[in-house]
């Protein structure tokens, strides 16, 4: 058996040239680093690169143009993750492969080799929890010399000598300064976000609101549980202030000790939820624990509630039978199918429709209507329009409520036939059918003659056929056109 490393860097050959750089940098930190498969030869070659990657403490997965269409590369990136022991590198502007591109990874683009640059320090923040020691020659990252050396100046001894005293004051504040840099004291609640989950290009419409309810669900239950240690940070806070900044150091700006994220993968034969806690706070972005889920189709309420259950579990919440009851009533009974059903029941605005469904002010294109006002507009509703727009949804639940297609169809822009007949036959399937439209959370923004409501709709009810209670939550923003003084529903845009 070899020795162990500290570090085992995968990586494509091609690439060579700047992960030799990278595994110098990483040694000159005091760690002992396994990356050059060029001096393995002979018949051993493949069990003793097995031998160091299931060995060395710590796996650093270099991610490029070549990597991520290495079968090795992807093979050992997926030991280390079920290991516990991956730390992602980016050095090319790539896509990261499916079942990586939820893990936070360090941004090395571009990197010259220099330790002090804060993306390099999330590397070595990674590392450093995963080997169990901190690195020997490291500087502290930029902006932190000048913090450290004026708290340093402010210490002052007679010059004559130094006194026994003196030196004790030395390492007191030496070992302050230390703990200040290497240790973030949280005190208080722990704070946690709720990060938006990636929505991988072959989920379908369905299964993409799914994850958007996971979300929101998860969000829900940690706000809501009456657990004092934790704080949750609103996932609308949270959007706005990660639209321009990346996960990581947006987290960080607000003070987030553990970031939560996910990932769905679906099959015909069922649903995969893996959630993530990433630590923010201590270790620049190292993945804490991973939580996994399968389940049928039919069994997304408990998937949702597994991984709610795994979380309040890693932070400590004890589950009191109030709170037990609280989580077994706050998530979605549904299917993948009822999901799609409901989604058919609504009027779509795509890129490409006739003009007729195209805004009524010709100066906003769909981008700027789906991206720019769906997230945040430039123009903030008056008081007025957005009372008119809260009744409209106000109209639009009643309308729903009361199983009425035609009621439907006046809030509507336009109600195509096909819409019409899957609202009925949804409407024929719901006994007793309940439908709330959270006004409260609400969010609108106005653009001219268009606005984007964003909102949380509710429905319950029993399936008629087979006796099963439904319930069916999904965020979605509908997009609004006014007509002759009147806001109307114009569409729904599908998830991508």
């Amino acid at each position: 058996m070899s020795d162990i490393s500290d570090i085992f860097i995968s990586y494509a050959r091609e690439d060579r040239p700047r992960v030799q750089r990278l595994a110098e940098v990483l040694k000159n930190c005091g760690w002992s680093v396994w990356w050059d498969r060029d001096l393995v030869a002979g018949p051993r070659f493949r069990d003793v690169i097995e031998e160091q990657l299931k060995s060395a403490r710590c796996v650093v997965v270099v991610w490029s143009t070549h990597a991520t269409k290495r079968d090795w590369v992807l093979d050992e990136a997926q030991e280390a993750k079920e290991h516990g022991k991956l730390v992602a590198v980016r050095i090319d502007d790539v896509d990261l492969p499916l079942g990586f591109r939820g893990l936070e990874t360090a941004d090395l683009v571009g990197w010259e080799g220099d330790p002090a640059q804060p993306e390099f320090r999330r590397l070595v923040g990674g590392a450093e929890s995963l080997i169990g020691r901190a690195p020997g020659h490291l500087p502290p990252p930029a902006g932190q010399l000048g913090k450290l050396s004026d708290l340093l100046q402010k210490v002052t001894f007679p010059a004559a000598k130094a006194t026994a005293s003196s030196i004790a004051v030395v390492v007191v504040v030496g070992i302050a300064v230390y703990a200040w840099y290497a240790v973030i004291d949280r005190g208080g609640p722990l704070k946690v976000a709720v990060m938006e989950f990636p929505e991988a290009p072959e989920l379908s419409a369905a299964d993409a609101l799914i994850l958007r309810s996971t979300r929101a669900r998860l969000n829900s239950i940690l706000s809501n549980i009456g657990a004092p240690e934790l704080e949750v940070t609103s996932s609308e806070l949270m959007d706005a202030k990660c639209e321009k900044l990346k996960q990581i150091p947006c987290a960080q700006e607000l003070g987030i000790h553990k970031m939560i994220s996910g990932e769905m993968s679906t099959s015909d034969s069922g649903v995969s939820l893996e959630v993530r806690v990433v630590d923010v706070a201590r270790h620049f972005g190292r993945l804490e624990r991973s939580f996994a889920h399968a389940e049928s189709r039919k069994g997304l309420d408990k998937l949702q509630k597994q991984a709610a259950e795994d979380l309040l579990e890693w932070f400590h919440v004890k589950l009191t039978p109030e709170k037990t009851k609280l989580l077994a009533n706050n998530f979605a009974k549904g299917t993948s199918q009822d999901y799609t059903d409901m989604l058919d029941t609504f009027p779509v605005a795509e890129e490409g429709k006739p003009t007729s469904l195209r805004p009524a002010s010709p100066e906003i294109s769909e981008s700027v209507a789906w991206g720019i006002a769906i997230a945040r507009a430039q123009e903030a509703p008056s008081s007025e329009e957005k009372a008119r727009i809260i009744e409209l949804l106000r109209q639009y639940q009643e309308a729903l409520k009361a199983k009425s297609p035609e009621r439907c169809a006046e809030l509507q822009v336009e109600m195509t036939d096909p819409q019409r007949d899957k609202l009925q036959r949804y409407f024929d399937n719901a006994e007793g059918l309940s439908v709330e439209i959270k006004i409260s959370d609400a969010d609108i923004a106005v653009e001219g003659n268009e606005a984007v409501a964003t909102f949380t709709r509710t429905d319950k009810f029993k399936e008629i056929p087979t006796g099963r209670d439904v319930q069916l939550e999904v965020r979605l923003s509908s997009l609004l056109t006014k007509q002759d003084g009147r806001w109307k529903i114009r569409g729904l845009k599908k998830p991508s």
